[in-house]
């Protein structure tokens, strides 16, 4: 593979993280300004490594007044032969987390199909509801 090649890879690549960041960060503001219980927000997307393997994640914290804490997080690997997305709404109280809802996983295949998967997934993710 040549190096232009690789390059026009590594800026769709940042090209569409980016994109997937603006989702979570306008979900985060949005959250914050239209909900009176909530008391703050935190949001993030990055490249993360645990072991052998690395990830992109991204998630948005919701705290609300009486503690409770909702998180929409967003995660992308390589499984095998394959990507997987997955996108899941957890609620975390004193009493310990739970799942409330997760978008279907995607395991796209090429490269391309996982650009063409992350901006549908994570606008799935962020519409999740905590009601």
């Amino acid at each position: 593979m040549n190096s232009d090649l690789k390059n026009k890879i590594a800026l769709s690549l940042i090209q569409k993280g980016g994109e997937v960041s603006v989702i979570l960060r306008k979900h985060c503001l949005d959250l914050k300004q239209n909900n009176k219980n909530i008391k703050q927000t935190n949001q993030a997307f990055e490249i993360s490594k645990y072991g052998n393997e690395s990830q992109l994640e991204g998630y948005v914290d919701a705290e609300f007044i009486d503690g409770t804490i909702y998180s929409w997080i967003f995660e992308v690997t390589w499984v095998k032969s394959s990507w997987l997305i997955e996108g899941s709404l957890r609620k975390s109280a004193p009493g310990g987390q739970q799942t409330v809802n997760e978008i279907p996983d995607n395991r796209p295949i090429t490269f391309e199909a996982l650009l063409e998967a992350l901006i549908p997934a994570v606008t799935k993710l962020v519409s999740l509801s905590t009601n």
